[in-house]
């Protein structure tokens, strides 16, 4: 008794400790943050924003940079330990954070300048703020975002930048930046040389291409053999890969800097409907892939209505009112996700030969619900959070057209053995061979 006396007293202290620990994470912390460094010998991981940013909420967004730099709003600012992510949140976000230069980049400064790397692919308006590097007391804005015009940036491409002051000193300096807009608010990045800002940039590039190219290649080929064969679920999948292909190619800020530089609404505006769009070619291409107007009547109706309200807020987001049906779509994407895989399960049961299905979705529910888990803050903003849709659109892509073609290639077996069927009973019969 006494030994158990001793092991329940230690789980005791053990679990006031775990509380106490907890309650210590939930309280907003005010510790200073350390200034990032301008330094050419340092690397990409070194200068990037993590440990470095304080942020707060103006739920007005009505807030200026002086009244936020003034002591009563001072000390509403909380670190972040990551990056940060706001969400969908009314009014504005603040995140601030400090920039020195070494030694040498003082005595020595780089050629090109440093550049403000500010990854933020859904942020409708960045305003950036910094002291000027004379004495004058004055500071320098720029205006960034999704809602501004991509001819009007230094730097024109998707990820958002902006040419840092030379710094005459190794004094800390504080940077704000003002998010707002519609979509998720969230932010990542760092400061970097104007060679390591384009090989960034040519990143994006290169995975957002791919998916698109990959997307319409198979939408081609899907439409192609739905024709030919015919298919209606072939028929399905290509509608589904083809808003898909749109998807991709007006997210991250591509068609503000590729085709709508001068027209930023209506590139927000057609990212904005590409997800309702997609949102609803989703639920239909479900029904049929699954049967489900056989095999699940009443989810049947339920996917009906949510494809024609996806549809209806299509017109809502071609009309500006995104902000309101924002949230709701993206929490009704995981909810799809989290359906679909057990009526894929209950399919297996039935039909053993629905497996690839069921591969496709569970690797959708796993990696894609991550992404919009994150706009709802459910999740940290991360590069693996951020881009989980993108890794799951290229798996399940090539998980469904498998499962379409094992399905063609099951029913070409089933021919088959009945003309066998068909054969064997003739010539048992004897009228074989007449």
């Amino acid at each position: 008794m006494t030994r158990l006396a001793e092991w329940l007293a230690a789980i005791r202290e053990f679990a006031g400790l775990a509380m106490l620990l907890l309650a210590c994470l939930a309280l907003p912390s005010q510790a200073a943050v350390e200034p990032l460094r301008l330094d050419a010998a340092s690397s990409m991981l070194e200068r990037n924003f993590i440990g470095h940013m304080q942020a707060y909420h103006d739920k007005t967004g009505l807030l200026t940079r002086e009244q936020v730099a003034s002591p009563p709003h001072q000390q509403k600012f909380e670190t972040l330990q990551g990056t940060f992510n706001g969400g969908y949140a009314k009014g504005a976000w603040w995140v601030r954070f400090r920039i020195e230069a070494s030694p040498e980049q003082v005595a020595r400064p780089l050629e090109g300048g440093w550049w403000l790397r500010l990854n933020a692919p859904y942020v409708d308006y960045i305003d950036v703020w910094w002291a000027d590097a004379d004495a004058s007391g004055g500071f320098t804005h720029r205006a960034l975002g999704g809602m501004r015009a991509g001819s009007k940036r230094e730097l024109p491409w998707s990820i958002p930048a902006t040419r840092l002051p030379e710094l005459r000193d190794t004094e800390p300096r504080w940077v704000w930046v003002r998010l707002a807009g519609d979509r998720a608010l969230s932010l990542a990045g760092g400061v970097s040389p104007l060679r390591e800002q384009a090989a960034v940039q040519q990143e994006f590039n290169f995975a957002d291409a791919a998916i698109v190219g990959m997307a319409l290649l198979m939408a081609v080929l899907s439409l192609t053999m739905g024709i030919a064969l015919p298919d209606r679920r072939f028929m399905a999948y290509a509608g589904y890969l083809l808003t898909l292909g749109l998807l991709f190619a007006s997210s991250e800020g591509m068609p503000a800097t590729l085709w709508l530089q001068d027209h930023p609404l209506a590139a927000v505006r057609l990212h904005n409907f590409s997800v309702c769009l997609h949102t609803a070619a989703a639920f239909g291409f479900a029904r049929v892939l699954l049967d489900m107007a056989r095999q699940f009547p009443r989810m049947n109706r339920v996917f009906q209505l949510m494809t024609l309200l996806c549809l209806a807020g299509c017109a809502i987001a071609i009309a500006g009112g995104y902000g309101y049906i924002a949230r709701p779509l993206n929490l009704l994407w995981v909810v799809f996700a989290a359906c679909i895989v057990p009526m894929c399960a209950v399919v297996l049961r039935r039909n053993v030969q629905a497996w690839p299905g069921l591969v496709g979705y569970a690797v959708y529910f796993m990696m894609g619900a991550v992404h919009f888990a994150k706009n709802l803050q459910w999740l940290p903003y991360n590069r693996a959070t951020q881009y989980s849709y993108a890794i799951a659109s290229v798996l399940h892509i090539m998980a469904f057209f498998f499962a379409l073609g094992w399905r063609v290639r099951q029913r070409e077996r089933r021919a088959g053995a009945g003309e066998r069927r068909v054969g064997g009973e003739g010539r048992a019969s004897g009228w074989g061979g007449r």
